[in-house]
């Protein structure tokens, strides 16, 4: 496999066209269903796809703070980073001698909330240096309008105190099969860095 061009920007912008095709994909395979319904592994899954094939770096799903520690060259001394309910960071690129370089989180939604307590953990790995980078790539729903979504993308941006890399904005919606019923949003595609 020949490596590509791996820069934090050139994830980023992988994993944004990753999520926005995922999201028109889970619309196009469901016959109509909107996607911001499409759950989060679906998603997840499609990053590490496109990171592995577009950027051809290697991605492991699902890693504990525990593999991270045997797979990294630092070491969890001390408390432990906040875990998510699983104690596990979405997926690990790792780079050319199997260390991880970049640990990502993937949410579905645009809650500043959720955001900023994955940035805390993710901070907390990184400061140990586990890994280089953290980031956080979000898929959600915003107010009509693609001026809107700018806007939210930002403030969700600083009120989680993350740094914007790469977003996009496309439409979808949903068709009810046999009525009239149908609603169309924006959907965000983020990719922020947290460390």
């Amino acid at each position: 496999m020949t490596r590509r061009s791996t820069s934090l920007e050139s994830l980023a912008r992988t994993i944004t066209r990753a999520l926005v095709s995922t999201g028109r994909s889970y619309q196009q395979r469901t016959g109509g269903w909107a996607s911001w319904w499409a759950p989060e592994a679906l998603f997840r899954d499609g990053s590490a796809r496109a990171l592995h094939r577009r950027a051809g770096v290697h991605v492991v799903p699902e890693v504990t703070l525990k593999e991270l520690k045997e797979f990294g060259k630092g070491e969890l001394r001390g408390r432990s980073p906040r875990d998510s309910s699983s104690g596990r960071i979405d997926l690990v690129v790792l780079n050319a001698k199997g260390e991880p370089r970049v640990l990502i989180e993937v949410k579905r939604g645009l809650a500043a909330k959720t955001l900023t307590a994955d940035r805390d953990r993710l901070r907390q790995i990184t400061r140990r240096r586990i890994a280089r980078w953290a980031l956080i790539a979000v898929h959600g729903v915003t107010p009509m309008g693609t001026t809107n979504a700018e806007v939210r993308v930002k403030t969700l941006g600083q009120e989680a105190q993350l740094r914007l890399l790469d977003w996009k904005a496309y439409r979808s919606g949903w068709t009810c099969p046999g009525s009239s019923d149908s609603e169309e949003r924006v959907v965000v595609a983020a990719v922020f860095r947290a460390d």
